[in-house]
């Protein structure tokens, strides 16, 4: 699969079938994150991967939205180094971004756990916690996101959005160009 095909193709996978994954498809996961990019070339992050199945039942238990942990067959938690780079927020981001796009070209689904929440700092830290004693992550560094993945358990659903054009401005903000026609589904 190309990249502007596994783009197209991404979606949220929240089911999971109970095949092992295996760890050539992890080891092709790590890659992708490892050649993310890196503000300031800083590499804050570090990575930890689960595969214990008594871990994953943990993890699902971090908030409502985490219960989908149960049927993964791996995590992968994205962690980084704030005193590192000012960018570690944004770094840990795009690493995920292309972990989940590795995934959709080998055929395999993922699932966003949100462990940083800007506006909450309390939960956060509950959050951070939480994942910091089951994976045994040391304090200094933060933990803004969990990967699931595992084979999908059937298609996720179709996304739901706005149309491009009610997104795009050109030139400045509030201008359309009608010139343009777009052809995204």
């Amino acid at each position: 699969m190309d990249a502007l095909s596994a783009i197209q193709n991404r979606r949220a996978t929240k089911r999971f079938v109970t095949e092992p994954l295996p760890q050539d498809a992890l080891q092709k996961l790590l890659e992708a994150a490892y050649d993310a990019p890196s503000g300031a070339n800083r590499h804050p992050r570090q990575y930890v991967v689960v595969t214990a199945r008594e871990d994953l039942d943990r993890l699902a238990g971090l908030h409502a939205y985490c219960t989908w942990f149960r049927s993964a067959q791996a995590a992968l938690a994205v962690l980084g180094d704030s005193i590192k780079s000012r960018y570690w927020l944004e770094d840990c981001c795009v690493a995920a971004e292309n972990v989940w796009l590795a995934a959709t070209a080998i055929g395999l689904g993922v699932g966003w756990a949100a462990i940083y929440q800007s506006d909450d700092a309390q939960e956060t830290a509950r959050r951070e916690d939480m994942v910091r004693e089951i994976l045994g992550v040391p304090g200094t560094l933060r933990v803004p996101l969990l990967l699931g993945v595992g084979y999908p358990a059937g298609a996720p659903p179709a996304r739901k959005r706005p149309p491009l054009a009610a997104m795009v401005h050109w030139g400045r903000f509030g201008t359309a160009d009608s010139s343009v026609t777009y052809t995204l589904s």
